[in-house]
């Protein structure tokens, strides 16, 4: 079974930063926890002032499809989920080849 990564594109207010990441580390050890198939998780600053990025991945896309429910019912993602001040954009995908 191909490894999955679940992506979210979002903006937050840049003087946050540091409760952003503080959040992104709660959320990444509540998920690794949960075994639920997370492997990692990491946050990107963007170019764009308040842009980021966070690529999560996964042991196959049946675990990343749980953390749709996850971010509702585990309180560490939802608390990091809740830092998002825009609508974000969600993309998610197996992999095909790695190097």
């Amino acid at each position: 079974m191909p490894e999955a990564v679940s992506s979210i594109a979002f903006e937050i207010d840049p003087r946050q930063e540091k409760r952003l990441v503080a959040a992104h580390r709660k959320a990444v050890a509540a998920l690794k926890a949960a075994d639920v198939g997370f492997l990692e998780g990491g946050l990107y600053r963007m170019e764009d002032e308040g842009a980021y990025f966070d690529l999560w991945r996964w042991e196959s896309a049946g675990a990343a499809e749980a953390v749709t429910a996850l971010r509702v019912t585990l309180a560490p993602v939802k608390a990091y989920v809740s830092l998002i001040e825009n609508e974000p954009l969600y993309m998610e995908g197996v992999s095909i080849d790695q190097g």
